[in-house]
């Protein structure tokens, strides 16, 4: 990613899982929705991740 994120926020469904990641730097006033192409799990251990557990996150991933 071009900017640094400072925290990820999961969107989920009913079932609770994740349908859509939002990512928040500290330069931008607004959140923005992120595409499964441009994270890598590892970017999910140095961050705060909010709305789902990691395994989650992992799982909508993987389905990249």
């Amino acid at each position: 990613m071009t900017t640094a994120v400072d925290f990820y926020v999961a969107e989920t469904d009913e079932a609770g899982r994740v349908v859509a990641l939002w990512c928040k730097s500290a330069q931008s006033r607004i959140a923005r929705p992120i595409r499964r192409y441009d994270l890598k799990l590892s970017d999910l251990d140095t961050k705060e991740c909010f709305g789902a557990a990691r395994e989650k996150l992992a799982d909508w991933l993987a389905q990249a």
